[in-house]
């Protein structure tokens, strides 16, 4: 339908990498690369426009493990945010609940050369647990204590599960029951589908779907899956391919192609009111929207 209003002039809204609304729909975050600081920024929505006001502003400056933030992920409960970051780091922020403002809670660093290059990262449903994948290859799951600081509990490298290759994002089922990962390995681009346990958090891999054609899907360079809020779909994107709507068996997680749509889609999210999926359409950061009806998926 078009832009309703914009931020110019805004000094922190340089390179938008990431925007996050929170569950409470009072704010949205975004992750700004700036030629002069990087800035995790809070904007004030307004619920009856939905227009957005700067109101707050974390920056390198006051916090250096915020260079180059990749991800910013919330914590279902709205108590945390985490910021994964080209620098090694995943930042744990405390969000006020009434004026949304960020505070630092605690950084943890991927000291071993496994977790170098963050690249993407979820919370679980339940809000204990933190998954992040990185450009070396790992998944690295981190519990989340009490005050909002993250600690190790596991990491899932190509050694562990052959299948792993190069993790490039990770969702969580609704249900908490399973994850799924793209893996952009060059000659051998898959989607992962690993069995989760709620106690401890920990995966296992229980299908494969290559993108060479022989799961019914052909792609390349996946990237940003994405699970629907009710737990019957996952969707993900390839720019050089299009999207993938996958139906999920919600007893054992397990994936089967819906339906595709051609074109160069990037990040994509669902409305938790109704079954609209907005996608970021080429490199212009134009947003399409689709349908889902029947399994299928349409242009609206």
């Amino acid at each position: 339908e078009g832009t309703d209003s914009f931020l110019p002039g805004e000094p922190a809204l340089n390179i938008l990498r990431r925007l996050l609304a929170s569950s409470d729909g009072k704010n949205v975050y975004t992750a700004s690369w700036n030629s002069q600081l990087d800035t995790i920024v809070t904007l004030s929505r307004e619920p009856a426009t939905g227009l957005l006001e700067v109101s707050g502003e974390l920056t390198a400056n006051q916090v250096p493990e915020l260079t180059s933030p990749q991800e910013i992920a919330q914590s279902p409960d709205g108590r945390w945010l985490f910021v994964a970051s080209l620098t090694d780091n995943v930042v744990s922020l405390e969000r006020n609940p009434v004026t949304g403002a960020l505070s630092l809670a605690g950084v943890i660093n991927g000291d071993l050369a496994e977790l170098r290059g963050f690249l993407n990262l979820t919370v679980s449903p339940d809000s204990k647990f933190v998954y992040v994948t990185s450009s070396r290859g790992a998944i690295s799951i981190m519990s989340v204590n009490p005050d909002g600081t993250l600690s190790f509990e596991s990491i899932i490298l190509p050694t562990d599960v052959v299948a792993l290759g190069d993790p490039t994002s990770i969702s969580i089922s609704p249900d908490g029951k399973n994850a799924y990962v793209t893996d952009e390995s060059a000659g051998a681009p898959k989607l992962l589908v690993f069995s989760r346990n709620t106690l401890d958090g920990s995966l296992s891999l229980i299908q494969t779907l290559p993108g060479d054609g022989s799961s019914g899907m052909t792609f390349v360079s996946p990237n940003y899956v994405n699970s629907e809020p009710d737990g019957n779909f996952v969707v993900f994107s390839s720019y050089a391919n299009g999207i993938f709507l996958l139906s999920r068996d919600t007893n054992t997680g397990l994936l089967t192609l819906a339906d595709f749509q051609a074109g160069n889609f990037g990040e994509s999210a669902f409305d938790r009111k109704s079954n609209l999926i907005a996608v970021r359409q080429g490199l212009n950061q134009l947003i399409s929207i689709n349908f889902i009806q029947n399994q299928a998926i349409y242009t609206k």
